[in-house]
């Protein structure tokens, strides 16, 4: 049998994946190809990865914090996405999904290895991928529920058909919640939700469609999420009617269809949803599914700005600062990035750190401007973080340290930023930070240039490695 399944991981990971590979080469009757001993040259990593992810089918990631902070794990992720591997995100230790790889590849489907029926879901799907012998029934009985955290395994429930759409959707909500007594139980929220929503309750077929979306309860699936989502928003569900625009925006179980993103929107928003709100506003500024209208952007967000939302907040800021569609008014726009800023969103912390820094709308504070990037860097925000960075490099609101530059540098360039790129391979090339690595700032730079970076392409031309 040839190896069919490639298996990408973090080597910091390497224990818990060689038990995994083990388990599967014996479970399916194969041989999982798994980069064992290392590979230490990066012609080495071109030469030898590429191959094997172009021989093999099947492309499995070893979803964790470690995977998702590996330069090598996700360069191989990247390539197998960009020649159309069937890719299977496996969790193998309970972690969230970092802002930027969620952004990049939460369209693949994603299984537990932990959880029993996720597992025995998945081993059936590599089986009828890989054209494998199904297994037999008598050889291993049907798993399980998952099991809580810290208790004995969970039953599922019987389900009374017999009850009403809504008495079935609160029991699913109960489970889901831990309300009314009940114990959180998500397998059995998932079929109260199933059952409510096959009998016509749009709340239920809304929350189903979530389940599918997330994971929550049962594999994801986005088709499922979508189909769930659609009939809710025709039910005239204004939380599904929101999210199934989404799915339209971004093409997320869909096809894109920017002009139907734009009509559910709409939908959702006739019935009060300030999310849809924002996005309705997000469409006219950008000219989704709809002529670019500035004046109509600025009405949106003024609605749902003043509801609280902060992405609306933020955005109406920019819009203010930049004087797009409105008069500039640069106190109007520190007003609104910091009510953003302070219910924790990136974007205006970010933006807020930027004024501070460049004395934009008010007086310069250096120290602020570092404070308010760090919060945003934390949550993933890579703009944040590669200004932070920079922040840590010229001693700016910050004592100099150029080992957290470094650090700084690293994360916003895995998340994909091409001046970080730049950043980072010019402390490896220096030594700034870390110890001189020319292979490592040449590969930087090269990824940098391939972003369109203008000093990367000088500095290559320019600089021997």
């Amino acid at each position: 049998m040839g190896k069919e399944i490639f298996i990408s991981y973090s080597r910091r990971d390497f224990d818990k994946v060689k038990a995994i590979k083990d388990q599967l080469d014996r479970e399916l009757g194969i041989e999982c190809w798994m980069d064992i001993d290392g590979i230490e040259s990066g012609e080495q990593f071109e030469e030898v990865i590429v191959k094997a992810i172009n021989a093999h089918e099947v492309f499995l990631f070893m979803l964790s914090p470690h995977s998702m902070a590996s330069e090598y794990a996700l360069d191989e992720l990247a390539f197998a996405k960009r020649k159309g591997k069937r890719t299977v995100l496996l969790y193998i230790t309970p972690c969230e999904m970092t802002d930027s790889f969620s952004f990049k590849y939460s369209k693949f489907d994603t299984i537990d290895w932990n959880n029993p029926l996720q597992h025995e879901k998945m081993m059936g799907n590599l089986r009828r991928w890989l054209n494998l012998a199904p297994k037999p029934a008598t050889q291993t009985p049907k798993p399980a529920a998952p099991q809580p955290s810290s208790a004995a395994p969970q039953k599922l429930p019987v389900i009374d058909r017999s009850l009403s759409a809504n008495e079935l959707y609160n029991l699913g909500y109960n489970y889901a919640n831990g309300k009314n007594g009940m114990p959180v139980n998500h397998e059995a929220a998932f079929l109260y939700y199933t059952a409510s929503a096959e009998k016509g309750n749009a709340a239920a077929m809304c929350n189903l469609g979530f389940c599918y979306e997330r994971g929550i309860g049962t594999p994801k699936d986005l088709q499922c999420a979508t189909y769930w989502y659609q009939k809710a928003a025709e039910g005239g569900n204004p939380t599904a009617q929101c999210n199934i625009a989404y799915c339209y925006e971004a093409g997320m179980g869909v096809a894109k269809e920017p002009q139907k993103a734009f009509y559910w929107y709409n939908q959702a928003a006739a019935q009060g949803v300030v999310r849809a709100e924002c996005c309705v506003a997000f469409c006219y500024e950008k000219g989704i599914g709809t002529p670019v209208d500035y004046t109509k952007a600025v009405e949106w967000y003024k609605r749902a700005a003043d509801k609280g939302n902060p992405r609306a907040q933020c955005n109406l800021g920019y819009l203010y600062e930049y004087g797009i569609g409105v008069q500039p008014n640069q106190a109007m726009a520190i007003r609104l990035y910091t009510q953003a800023a302070e219910q924790g969103y990136p974007g205006a912390q970010f933006n807020l750190a930027y004024c501070y820094e460049n004395g934009r709308g008010v007086e310069q504070n250096l120290q602020r401007a570092a404070e308010l990037y760090r919060k945003s860097a934390e949550q993933g925000y890579v703009h944040a973080q590669s200004n932070l960075g920079l922040c840590y490099e010229k001693g700016k609101g910050v004592p100099q340290d150029l080992s957290l530059a470094f650090q700084w540098y690293k994360k916003a360039a895995e998340g994909g930023l091409h001046r970080a790129m730049f950043n980072l391979g010019l402390c490896y090339y220096y030594g700034r930070g870390t110890a001189v690595n020319k292979a490592e700032a040449l590969r930087y730079m090269l990824l940098a240039q391939g972003k369109g970076n203008e000093g990367a392409a000088k500095f290559l031309k320019e600089h021997e490695f």
